[in-house]
């Protein structure tokens, strides 16, 4: 994931993860992830709330 994190800083993105281990325990999407300026401009962002085992082999 850091080579993920540092191939979007280089092309100028923003990037955030996150888990939360209350979601895991209540069934829900506990994986979020967040990425914006770079190509998608100054006003615009991106989010996904993806299950843990899709994120985790």
């Amino acid at each position: 994931m850091p080579e993920l994190m540092e191939w979007l800083a280089e092309r100028g993105v923003t990037t955030v993860f996150k888990v939360d281990g209350d979601r895991i325990v209540e069934h829900w999407k506990a994986w979020m992830v967040m990425v914006s300026g770079g190509p998608l401009g100054t006003d615009s962002f991106f989010r996904a709330d993806l299950w843990h085992s899709r994120c985790l082999p």
